[in-house]
């Protein structure tokens, strides 16, 4: 369910996003626009897939995309904390450029450095929490990329997918399986970062406005629903104490000295 709230709203962000700079707009989108616009598109994507994969039973194919989703994410947090660099990454169109743009500013976790840094300024005073946040978050990254290149384990666990139901037949062929909730799990945790994080940057919120009247109703909808799957979010990042996971809930009363921003 928390997986599928999510997609929802995500998705709709990025068909927000194409009814107003593509569909709707009177002129060119600014190249902002057009990056943003992009990169929720490629979010939503990924998370479709991720859910198609993991109901299919493809656990180990499941883990690869949201291995790549998890790069889209941070550098959909870079390209937030620093807009003039989405000029040089809309001019990365050519295998050369792009591969020049991602050792530059992708590889070798050089990203992480400024999500960690949203992270820990939306969560000012929640030191520890965020470092066991950070620790379980870079040990899930470790198994994605274990498996998501060509290895043993890798093979293995492509073959005996189902085999905690002990279904008979092959994972080579799909076999669901419960560990495909530790990959629904990185996914939500890391597109719940990134809304926590960037839910107000004014191309999120400028989506509500100027809205035409058809979709009117609907966008407001969509505002609605946000509230409710951060406040979801922030009650299962609480919550989740197999993952290690505690995260301060958004402030609610006087006596909470804890508070969340999001800009």
């Amino acid at each position: 369910m928390i997986f599928d709230e999510l997609i929802i709203l995500v998705a709709n962000f990025q068909l927000l996003a194409v009814w107003k700079h593509v569909l709707r707009s009177k002129q060119m989108a600014s190249t902002e626009n057009i990056v943003y616009t992009l990169l929720f598109s490629a979010l939503t994507s990924h998370l479709f897939a991720i859910r198609q994969l993991v109901l299919l039973g493809f656990d180990i194919d499941a883990k690869a995309i949201t291995r790549l989703l998890l790069e889209y994410v941070d550098l959909f947090h870079l390209l937030f904390e620093k807009p003039e660099l989405c000029v040089e990454f809309h001019q990365a169109q050519s295998l050369t450029e792009a591969n020049k743009f991602w050792h530059k500013y992708v590889s070798k976790g050089k990203l992480r450095s400024h999500v960690d840094a949203a992270m820990k300024k939306a969560f000012e005073g929640a030191d520890q929490d965020f470092e066991q946040f950070r620790a379980w978050r870079q040990q899930e990254l470790q198994v994605l990329s274990g498996v998501s290149h060509a290895s043993f384990m890798g093979a293995y666990l492509s073959a005996a997918n189902g085999g905690y139901y002990r279904r008979e037949g092959s994972g080579a062929f799909g076999n669901i399986d419960l560990i495909s909730i530790r990959t629904l799990r990185i996914a939500v945790v890391s597109i719940g970062e990134f809304l926590l994080v960037n839910g107000k940057r004014d191309f999120i919120r400028d989506l509500r406005f100027n809205a035409h009247a058809d979709v009117s109703f609907a966008v407001e909808y969509i505002y609605g629903r946000q509230k409710f799957v951060i406040d979801l979010l922030l009650y299962v990042f609480e919550k989740e104490g197999g993952a290690k996971l505690r995260m301060p809930r958004q402030r609610r009363a006087k006596k909470t000295s804890l508070s969340l921003r999001t800009s």
